[in-house]
């Protein structure tokens, strides 16, 4: 009984960890020697609409919101700087 106990409570916490949709990525040093923080991302799934990056989601460990446009690359929606979106008017003046 109290290994069927166990196998269920195990069970349980995979399930739990995996329906959290993100992860926590440790800090490292890229092969330029760049130094990068630990931050959570979102678990991989093929979908880019359900990641922080994507406009106009928002990450909820930053408040950023994000910038990228599915299959349109990077920065082409309004780039948000610390909460104030910055929107270009057109104006070249």
């Amino acid at each position: 009984m109290k290994k069927a106990t166990l196998a269920l409570v195990l069970l349980a916490s995979v399930i739990t960890a995996n329906a959290q949709g993100y992860h926590h990525v440790r800090p490292y040093y890229r092969h330029d020697g760049t130094f990068v923080q630990g931050h959570y991302q979102t678990n991989p799934d093929g979908n880019p609409y359900n990641n922080w990056s994507t406009y106009p989601n928002v990450n909820p460990f930053t408040g950023r919101q994000g910038t990228i446009q599915p299959y349109g690359g990077l920065h082409t929606m309004p780039y948000s700087s610390g909460g104030t979106a910055v929107v270009p008017d057109g104006d070249d003046d």
